[in-house]
């Protein structure tokens, strides 16, 4: 009994430890992205970002990938910016491949064990970081990110509006508000082709059906001795000759 609770108090405390380093401002990085251009954290402020570390040999990195590929196209008007942070041994010509053949639609990094050290002492891959648009850290998820973990700890922060945070409004001199990661595209880019897409399913929604033609009272009565002659039920000789009137019937050409 003295254990369990002994347990129980270490338990404690390292949760407690964890929950006030999700607290912590976020260190401000700069990373070299696969293409050679620099990521800033401190560029993203006013964003809400996930920064995930992964590798192509984890399995469930692999499996994650397409989830976060959707949550970004889905989420990226809201503000959302997935930085996918992997780092050496792989080779940086294997992580442009991979990434070009998975379609990746986010950053994706090139770091060291370091980086990922300056936010957890954890091993685990995959691994998410979530960071506030003040940039504050909000939350360290270890392993595949579900729905529901998104629900509860993402979704809150790009709910808040864009134009409360204090980060959002000191950006850096010189920097447009529509400042993008390496490789992706502006949100003027996604603005205009969400309201196309929006365009398009609002003209197919008002669009009339086409009535079908009216046949005529023959071609009706044509279509009701066709159906009539393929019965189960008719001898196949009268079936055959019953066919045969159909297509003499004047009109039936």
């Amino acid at each position: 009994m003295l254990m369990l609770g002994k347990l129980c108090v270490v338990l404690l405390i390292v949760f407690g430890v964890r929950e006030a380093f999700a607290q912590q401002k976020a260190p401000d990085l700069s990373l070299k992205d696969i293409n050679g251009k620099t990521i800033k954290l401190a560029d993203l402020r006013g964003k809400v970002v996930l920064l995930n570390f992964w590798a192509t040999w984890c399995v469930p990195c692999r499996t994650e990938i397409p989830d976060l590929i959707k949550k970004q196209r889905e989420y990226r008007s809201r503000g959302l910016r997935i930085v996918g942070v992997t780092y050496p041994p792989v080779k940086i010509t294997e992580v442009r491949r991979f990434a070009r053949e998975l379609k990746i639609n986010y950053s994706i990094a090139i770091g060291l064990k370091e980086t990922r050290q300056a936010f957890t002492s954890s091993e685990t891959l995959p691994l998410t970081i979530i960071i506030d648009r003040e940039g504050t850290i909000r939350g360290i998820i270890e392993g595949i990110m579900y729905s529901d973990e998104f629900e509860e700890k993402v979704m809150p922060l790009l709910s808040a509006p864009i134009g409360s945070s204090r980060a959002n409004k000191a950006k850096p001199r010189g920097t447009s508000k529509d400042a993008e990661l390496p490789g992706c595209c502006s949100e003027a880019e996604e603005r205009n082709r969400s309201l196309s897409i929006a365009a398009d399913r609002a003209a197919f929604q008002n669009r009339q059906p086409t009535r079908p033609s009216h046949r005529s009272a023959l071609e009706r009565r044509q279509s009701r001795q066709v159906r009539r002659v393929g019965s189960a039920s008719m001898d196949p000789l009268d079936a055959h000759l019953q066919f045969l009137r159909v297509l003499n019937t004047p009109g039936a050409g």
